[in-house]
Formats: C-alpha cells, structure tokens, sequence
C-alpha cells in the first residue's frame, strides 16, 4: 500500500471511531441509526460520498475557488466530514481559507466536521438547526450539499430552493448533486430498498467486515445488526426528471446549469443508497441565484 493509500484509509478508520463514539453521545433514535453507522459503510466500500462525484465537484469549485468573490461557504446538511473535506480540498489547492459553515439538524457531523478540519489545521463555524428556519443570517457566496435534496418530498423542496435563495447574495451559487430516477415513485412517498438489495448489502457487510476485522472496533455481529436497523430505516425521496428540478430551481429565483454525471463503476463500489428498479443517474448542479 502507498503511503497516500495508507494515509487515506487510517483517515477512513478513524473517522468510523469518531462518528460511532460522537453518534453515542449526540444522535436522538431518528438519527443514531444513520449518523453512527455511516463512516463505517465508507470504510467497507458501501457508501456513496462527494468523493464519488470529485470530477465535478472539482470543476465547479475550481473558478469559484480562485475568485475573491466566493470565499464564505454554507455546507447545508451532511452526513459526516466529507462535503466540508471537499470544500476544504477545493479552496486549499486555490490557496485559499475559505469561511465556511456547516449546518445540520444533529450535532454529530457537525462535530465530525471540526474534527477533520482540526486534524487538517483548518477550521469551521457550526450551526445545529434546521435548515428551513435557521437564524443564519445568510449573505453566502455558495451553499453546497451532496444527495441532501433527496431527503425532501417536492413540495418541501421548493421551500429549501427558496431558503437556499435567501441565504445566498446576489449571483451566489448553490453546488450539489443528487440522483435521478425517471422511475421513481409517482405518489411522492419516500423509496427504500427492495429485500433483494437489502440482503445483499447485509452480505457485502458480512464478507467486508470480515476481512477488516482489525481496523473496525466493532464485531462483526455488531455491525450486521446496525446494518438491519439501517435498512429498515433508510429512506429517500425520488427525483423523476432534470425538468422537475430545473423547474423547482427557476421558481425560486435560480439560473440553473444540470450536467449529467459519468456512470460509477459498480465493480468499484456497491451503491448503499437507495436503488430501486430501473436506471440510476446522478445530476450535477449548479444554480446561480438572480437578483
């Protein structure tokens, strides 16, 4: 193993202890589930991150990164360390010390998030709330998130755009990706896995842990259980067309560019997110609030 391999999976390790133990002591039962677990998917290979989507996160930071203009930074939601990581990463090879802010219901990847960037001799403010009524007092350059709009049913989507809108200045940007499924449930409910797929990311946990038994401070019975409770209890909201989203976008006062994202490599990376029948795309967006 290289030591830039080594370096990144020690990382990978440590941040699977960190969010179990900050899960423990933070998460309310909504979340424990999600948060406590989520690193430990990453460090077995089962979880998707911006780290998957890098390519095009890199290519919309990259300008805005070299701007004196785009310099305080809102992640909006995060499942752990890695959207402000990607920020960081961004900004740093810019040679610039962005302000950025993170902003989550649960103090657990907020606190993830301090981690990584003191481990790293960076910073970043924390806010714990909700989104939609926070007290932030807004004037961003860029609000960025990765797969946070598919948490929200549409009409409740339109109200984050809006709020997304509001906390941006005037020719701000908003940065994500999320999937698209053409597929996706007409009746707006939220989508979680079918037992096919759910028994096959319990057997991926058992063979995986299994083999990295040593790094993961956990058993594996452990971890088998936690990933029986995240099955039950992971669910998403479909996005159906690039149309449906440009749409919601230019009502709350975007101009928005969607760019089709290159297919992963499931030979890679097994998707632990929601994969319900039919093709699963992934969008990339980026929406310029007008004045």
């Amino acid at each position: 193993m290289s030591p830039i391999a080594y370096e990144q999976s020690l990382l990978l390790v440590n941040a699977a202890r960190v969010g179990q133990r900050l899960a423990r002591r933070w998460c309310h039962d909504e979340c424990r589930w999600y948060h406590g677990i989520r690193p430990y998917w990453r460090l077995l290979g089962l979880a998707m991150s911006p780290a998957q989507h890098a390519e095009f996160y890199q290519r919309a930071f990259a300008p805005l990164a070299q701007s004196s203009d785009f310099t305080r930074i809102l992640v909006s939601g995060t499942a752990d360390h890695t959207m402000p990581a990607t920020v960081l990463a961004a900004w740093g090879t810019a040679g610039c010390e962005p302000e950025i802010t993170v902003l989550d219901r649960c103090p657990t990847p907020l606190l993830m998030s301090r981690w990584y960037a003191r481990q790293h001799g960076r910073d970043v403010d924390i806010s714990c709330g909700d989104i939609r009524n926070s007290n932030l007092e807004g004037g961003y350059d860029v609000v960025c998130s990765h797969f946070f709009i598919t948490w929200f049913a549409p009409h409740e989507r339109v109200a984050l755009f809006h709020r997304w809108r509001e906390l941006l200045r005037p020719g701000g940007k908003v940065v994500t990706v999320t999937r698209l499924r053409p597929a996706g449930r007409q009746d707006h409910q939220p989508v979680n896995l079918a037992e096919s797929e759910r028994n096959l990311f319990i057997a991926k946990v058992r063979e995986r842990a299994s083999r990295y038994q040593a790094d993961l401070g956990l058993c594996v019975d452990e971890l088998i259980a936690l990933a029986q409770r995240y099955n039950r209890r992971r669910a998403v909201y479909t996005v159906r067309s690039r149309d449906e989203l440009a749409e919601q976008l230019g009502s709350a006062g975007f101009a928005t560019e969607i760019y089709s994202l290159a297919p992963l490599d499931p030979g890679d990376e097994w998707r632990s997110e929601v994969n319900t029948a039919g093709v699963v795309d992934y969008l990339g967006i980026i929406a310029t609030r007008t004045a």
